[in-house]
């Protein structure tokens, strides 16, 4: 499920490297967070934290292993499109699953947000 409201969070996973790996890692089929950790070379504790963040902000989704019962990760990101014209900033995300979430900004809300101060 994706949290609502405004959350400049997946705007920073999109800026982030390991977060990036993690997606493209996970495009093609699901993944173990031990595989994961392993292929992108992140420590398995920040690639949990990592994963879990994912998961909730909807960019990952978590499936079962039928056989094994491990959670695997499978990305839920299609696209993920950011504009800025002179003081506003739209952030437009598409979903596999069919989500859409689309977010406009003024400048003044954007200096207000502490993850820019």
């Amino acid at each position: 499920m994706v949290k609502e409201g405004v959350d400049f969070r997946i705007t920073q996973m999109a800026c982030d490297v390991d977060a990036r790996k993690i997606l493209e890692f996970t495009r093609s089929r699901p993944r173990s967070v031990k595989e994961i950790s392993s292929i992108c070379g992140i420590p398995l504790a920040k690639c949990y934290r990592r994963v879990k963040d994912m998961e909730e902000q909807g960019v990952l989704r978590r499936l079962e292993d039928r056989i094994s019962k491990a959670s695997l990760y499978s990305s839920n990101l299609r696209s993920l499109q950011i504009s800025i014209e002179d003081d506003h900033l739209s952030l437009n995300i598409e979903f596999h699953d069919g989500t859409k979430r689309v977010f406009e900004f003024d400048a003044s809300m954007i200096e207000e947000n502490s993850a820019f101060a």
